[in-house]
């Protein structure tokens, strides 16, 4: 991932999305392309004034030479839909300057590759855990804030009554079901209702191949909590899963936060009772990073373990 000016910039795999551990993938073809070269774009003067965020995916071909032909704005999103092109010119070119290691025939003979895709996105320090919303702004921040009063229902019942709305968008949707699992959550309800919550407003952030910023930002959230449920439940696959692609949105958004450190912990529970030592290693050692960073420490129990799977990664 290449970072600069607030903007960053990587690679799609075939499902839409980077990988989290790229240190466990299998061995790199020595003969597919790689990038070199690739430095972020700026953002734009007029984007940062207005506080405006957003991502494109760009679809390219690799010369034989290394070097970038015809990229192609596939899909975008911002947080202003009065500015739909704003990111365009900006991304558009940062990738022509981007360059290859070209792939290669078995005989060593460059190729050319095409319709490769990448993801640009544009986000705004101090804007890690701000979802745009709209006309409902101001109410999901007024909701938000009675979120750790001991007095839940008059906000849990006015939630229910703007769920209830049909001229609520899918994200706004999503945001004030998170919302409410986030207040069950709090007053320890049961956890199939949260699950169910959750998973519910999954189905409005999760509808495209692409992820919009909100998406990024709420699966940040409500992926976290939702991993958790699974694991609690002794659901591995499902709470690595869940914990892993929220761990991910939280690296394409930008979101760098202290309460991802117990998040790292869990994901590496999950994967190592999967079996899978190379995730579950790498899970506690980017816990073990974060955690030197706000002064927080492994549980002792887990030295064990982290041996164990450091030897059979290797």
């Amino acid at each position: 991932m290449l970072f600069a000016g607030g903007t960053h910039a990587h690679h799609l795999d075939h499902s839409g999305h980077p990988h989290l551990f790229s240190n466990c993938l299998p061995e790199v073809d020595p003969l597919a392309y790689r990038l070199i070269y690739g430095n972020a774009p700026n953002y734009p003067k007029k984007a940062r004034q207005n506080s405006i965020e957003g991502t494109l995916v760009v679809e390219l071909t690799i010369k034989e030479d290394g070097s970038v032909h015809n990229p192609t704005i596939i899909w975008s999103d911002t947080t202003d839909k009065i500015y739909p092109d704003i990111f365009h010119e900006a991304a558009l070119k940062a990738v022509k300057e981007w360059r290859y290691q070209p792939a290669k025939d078995p005989f060593g003979k460059p190729l050319e590759s095409k319709g490769i895709l990448g993801q640009v996105s544009f986000l705004l320090e101090g804007y890690e855990d701000t979802l745009n919303l709209g006309n409902h702004d101001a109410l999901f921040a007024r909701l938000t804030e009675q979120l750790n009063r001991n007095k839940r229902e008059k906000s849990i019942n006015q939630i229910n009554n703007i769920l209830a709305e049909n001229r609520l968008t899918k994200v706004q949707r999503a945001s004030y079901l998170y919302l409410k699992a986030m207040y069950l959550y709090k007053g320890s309800s049961p956890e199939g209702e949260i699950k169910n919550l959750l998973i519910e407003s999954k189905t409005n952030y999760e509808t495209e191949e692409f992820m919009s910023v909100n998406g990024y930002k709420l699966h940040s959230f409500a992926g976290i909590l939702l991993g958790q449920m699974y694991l609690n439940e002794s659901d591995w696959n499902n709470a690595a899963f869940e914990l892993e692609t929220a761990l991910r949105a939280a690296r394409e958004a930008s979101i760098q936060s202290e309460r991802f450190f117990t998040t790292y912990i869990q994901l590496g529970i999950a994967h190592y009772n999967l079996q899978n030592w190379c995730e579950a290693y790498s899970s506690w050692d980017n816990a073990q990073n974060l955690g030197k960073k706000h002064g927080l420490s492994l549980p002792n129990d887990l030295k064990e373990p982290i041996k164990f799977a450091k030897s059979k990664s290797n």
